[in-house]
């Protein structure tokens, strides 16, 4: 048997196995109520991130969880939405005493549908100036844009995404300051790459869904699973791997990359900011956003999505990160331009 034939065949048990570790489902239940609970654990992480906190997120409402993709809105709460088309917007954990805090549950869309297969909302990016929100839903691979609050929801099917596996469709999207898109699929160009088939549109793809295609490189193993744009101008892209060896386990990693070096049919790629797998703290994180600090540092949020499964948590991770080159890295930069 081939080591692909053998390899599918492992990754269908692996399929069924989460199944079973699913959670009952329960009756349903609206109650608002979410509740943190701040880790005391102290990980390590490789890269030039730093661990501030953890948090554990739990609710006993029917909509909590799965959640894929993370924003901020005007009035500076985290907005996150889920893989069956739900959201939550609350507060920052480390702005609230422990115990309960704000929380709001809807869904992204009122005519979303209740089949995960046409709700999968992937990813998310959000336009400042007018609060509009597009989500990027990939098992039709679709892209969605509402209003501030949510409503007047239009969609689109781009042609080019319509290439991409149902299951690997806009997982990362983020608008630029200078209103391009950026799209990224999760789904490998080949079997065992590391390119990642890629989308730049000029505008609004709810507008023209006419792009120019190239691919995101990745370290080895890693998928890109959430992207977001900061101050200077790059994008932070963060990607996800999870290991089908024993025992089963998530890792991530944020790397940073120039869109001005993105070029139509070529390669995309950044550098490593941070590498997450530290036990204490390692999940299925899939949606990132940002807060510029007062000396220009920024405040990376990390939220994770628990699929449902008992053996998953929802976590909301705090890292403290300097965008700005380090005093050796542009020493460096000085000395070879003399070169």
């Amino acid at each position: 048997m081939s080591f692909r034939k053998i390899a599918i065949a492992v990754f269908t048990v692996l399929v069924i196995s989460i199944t079973w570790f699913r959670s009952p489902i329960p009756p349903r239940d609206t109650s608002g109520a979410l509740s943190i609970e701040l880790l005391d654990v102290l990980p390590k992480l490789a890269g030039k991130a730093q661990f501030q906190n953890v948090w554990h997120l739990q609710s006993p409402h029917s909509d909590f969880g799965g959640y894929s993709a993370l924003i901020f809105d005007r009035d500076g709460r985290m907005f996150a939405g889920s893989d069956r088309g739900r959201t939550l917007l609350f507060d920052a954990p480390d702005t609230a005493k422990a115990g309960e805090i704000f929380a709001e549950f809807g869904r992204f869309s009122a005519k979303r549908s209740e089949r995960k297969a046409l709700s999968d909302l992937e990813s998310m990016t959000r336009d400042p100036a007018t609060g509009r929100i597009w989500a990027g839903f990939e098992g039709i691979n679709t892209i969605e844009r509402v209003d501030e609050d949510l409503s007047s929801g239009v969609q689109v099917k781009p042609a080019l995404m319509q290439e991409w596996s149902s299951n690997s469709g806009p997982e990362a999207m983020v608008r630029l300051r200078d209103g391009r898109f950026v799209v990224l699929s999760e789904s490998r160009d080949s079997w065992r790459g590391s390119r990642f088939p890629a989308l730049l549109f000029a505008g609004d793809p709810i507008e023209n869904d006419e792009a120019s295609q190239f691919r995101f490189v990745s370290p080895s193993k890693y998928r890109p699973v959430d992207a977001v744009q900061i101050p200077d101008g790059r994008v932070l892209v963060l990607l996800r791997h999870w290991s089908v060896g024993l025992p089963l386990h998530f890792a991530n990693r944020i790397v940073v990359a120039d869109p001005a070096e993105i070029e139509a049919g070529e390669d995309w790629k950044g550098q490593s900011v941070a590498r997450i797998d530290d036990p204490s703290i390692a999940d299925n994180y899939e949606g990132i956003a940002f807060e510029q600090n007062d000396d220009e540092t920024l405040t990376l949020w990390l939220i994770s999505d628990d699929n449902r499964a008992t053996y998953q948590r929802t976590l909301l991770l705090k890292l403290r990160w300097d965008p700005r080159p380090s005093l050796a890295g542009a020493s460096s930069a000085k000395e070879k331009a003399r070169e």
